[in-house]
């Protein structure tokens, strides 16, 4: 998905008649880490073309996917799991659930329109203010068990705070993240998930952050089964997070290696799958999870 939004924000008129952003794209793949140093090292105008031409990339991203052809025997799988966290932060999810009645997903600490109905969908494509006044972040109650709740790890494209837009993007996002109070409860609540015994299924995620990886390796020294799902096969998976090679050796000391190597030692399971669909499509598939995830 990284490699579509690179294309998608260098295509971006606006970016094709900056120069020097343009540049700075074609030196490095990694749109995050452009964004990074451009919200540091460029002036205010340059700041705002790459920002916004994210955004775009993420509308596009989100209009390929049609919220009405989505299984919706996939969302019955993933609504028995209480907490859906996510990286991502475009609307999908929200205009999903906002035109089916069946899922009330609460995010928590966001203004009117949650949990998501039809009555509320436009919401979505307006600015929402995000009320970041330290003060007024109550602690989320994760014994809740009647409540499903949908956490946005990173900010939304359409979430604002006092200065900007509250997404997480580039470096250093642990440090992002404890400037912001809502973010850094959500982020608490998710450390509180991971210093209990649960199952935790990871889809499509790139094993890129260091701050996620971390409480993911809390997870599983408290015993948790953590279950990966990916289009690669298991060996190309392990290699593109950087967790295995044909010299590497099973890790006789586990504090001396990578993070991402640890994860890699410590999976429950790995479900190779050629489309989201394939977990409530593929009988032996389907048959796995709703065993572990009953």
């Amino acid at each position: 998905m990284s490699d579509e939004i690179w294309a998608l924000i260098f295509n971006n008129p606006l970016i094709q008649a900056n120069v020097n952003i343009r540049n700075k794209l074609l030196n490095d793949f990694n749109f995050e880490s452009v964004y990074n140093d451009i919200l540091i090292n460029f002036p205010q105008n340059d700041q705002n073309i790459f920002q916004n031409s994210v955004i775009e990339a993420f509308n596009v991203q989100e209009r390929k996917i049609d919220p009405n052809v989505i299984n919706d025997n996939l969302f019955k799988f993933i609504y028995k799991i209480d907490y859906f966290f996510t990286l991502n932060q475009d609307l999908l999810i929200e205009r999903y659930t906002g035109k089916n009645p069946n899922y009330r997903y609460k995010l928590p600490h966001i203004p009117a329109g949650y949990p998501v109905n039809s009555k509320t969908l436009n919401y979505y494509d307006k600015h929402i203010k995000i009320d970041d006044d330290k003060s007024n972040i109550k602690p989320i109650n994760h014994s809740n068990n009647k409540q499903k709740y949908y956490i946005k790890l990173h900010g939304s494209k359409n979430w604002f705070n006092t200065n900007d837009h509250l997404m997480i993007l580039g470096k250093q996002k642990s440090k992002k993240i404890s400037t912001s109070p809502l973010l850094n409860e959500y982020k608490t609540l998710f450390e509180a998930i991971t210093k209990q015994k649960a199952n935790i299924l990871i889809i499509g995620y790139s094993f890129k952050d260091d701050h996620i990886n971390e409480l993911l390796i809390n997870a599983i020294e408290n015993k948790s089964n953590i279950y990966v799902v990916d289009i690669q096969s298991p060996k190309d998976f392990a290699r593109s997070i950087g967790a295995f090679t044909n010299d590497t050796p099973f890790p006789r000391l586990f504090h001396n290696i990578s993070l991402t190597t640890k994860i890699w030692y410590g999976l429950s399971g790995y479900f190779q799958v050629k489309e989201i669909n394939d977990l409530v499509d593929k009988p032996y598939i389907s048959k796995q999870l709703g065993r572990i995830f009953n």
